[in-house]
């Protein structure tokens, strides 16, 4: 089936992500039916840069989450306001290749009703774009895999909805059963996205909703044209190249920790 046919929504709830925001959003573009973009009050360029993004899909709002709770109100009213039966949970620090994009709106068109959520593999990034960790780094399991594992599109159905406080909200079914719990309702798409979970991501020293520690560690090296295709586009002046690479005392001490981290990890995987 063409990828032409589905229609998804995208949901971005971000804080201070001016690096890569821009690159998250544009590799989307062309393929969502609309992209809700909610910023909660970045002080760093996020705003800027998303609004200087000319799209009829894009809608921007810029809102205030006071507490945990209120981000999963904002959810729900994220999903309020989902128009398209898929929606996918897009982070201003996840981005995605072409081919992947359209794979996957393949897979999830060809999902039977029984299916609510599709589980998928990330590649987090560690020192610079360049290099990923391993899949014996993850600690997540679902659907009987272990690694760097994500749910990122549900569907809507009545009643369905988030609950709990961030970053442990869940999505549930009118039952109030969390989708993620239910293996015979989640199918995997054995695929991956980039994620910049670990690497800067914003010019600003203040917040960065969803934050990981930046990571130091030499990673799987992979080849530039692995990348995603929306690395190349023309970006804005205000937008970063993700192209940078590592500094060579980073490259170092990465191999340096390394070995440590292998044998860290084989001892708590035993």
């Amino acid at each position: 089936m063409s990828s032409k046919k589905i229609r998804i929504t995208t949901q971005t709830l971000f804080k201070n992500e001016d690096k890569f925001i821009w690159y998250a959003l544009s590799a989307w573009e062309p393929y969502a039916t609309q992209m809700l973009v909610w910023n909660d009050e970045s002080s760093d360029q996020s705003e800027e840069i998303v609004k200087g993004i000319k799209s009829s899909k894009i809608k921007y709002k810029h809102i205030s989450a006071s507490s945990e709770a209120q981000l999963t109100l904002l959810r729900n009213q994220m999903l309020q306001q989902t128009k398209t039966e898929w929606f996918l949970l897009l982070d201003g620090d996840e981005i995605w290749n072409n081919s992947t994009v359209t794979k996957f709106l393949d897979y999830i068109e060809n999902q039977p009703a029984s299916v609510y959520a599709i589980v998928m593999r990330t590649r987090n990034c560690v020192g610079d774009v360049y290099h990923y960790l391993p899949e014996d780094e993850g600690r997540y399991e679902l659907l009987g895999k272990r690694g760097h594992l994500n749910i990122r599109a549900y569907r809507k159905l009545p009643g369905f909805r988030w609950e709990g406080q961030y970053p442990l909200e869940k999505y549930v079914d009118a039952r109030g059963s969390s989708i993620n719990d239910q293996q015979d309702r989640l199918s995997f798409f054995d695929n991956f996205y980039w994620h910049m979970t670990h690497l800067p991501r914003s010019s600003s020293k203040e917040t960065v909703k969803g934050w990981r520690e930046t990571k130091i560690e030499g990673g799987i090296k992979i080849k530039e044209e692995e990348l995603p295709e929306v690395f190349w586009l023309p970006a804005p002046p205000l937008v970063p190249s993700p192209l940078t690479k590592r500094s060579l005392p980073e490259e170092i001490l990465g191999k340096l920790v390394t070995p440590i981290k292998k044998i860290r990890r084989a001892v708590l995987t035993k």
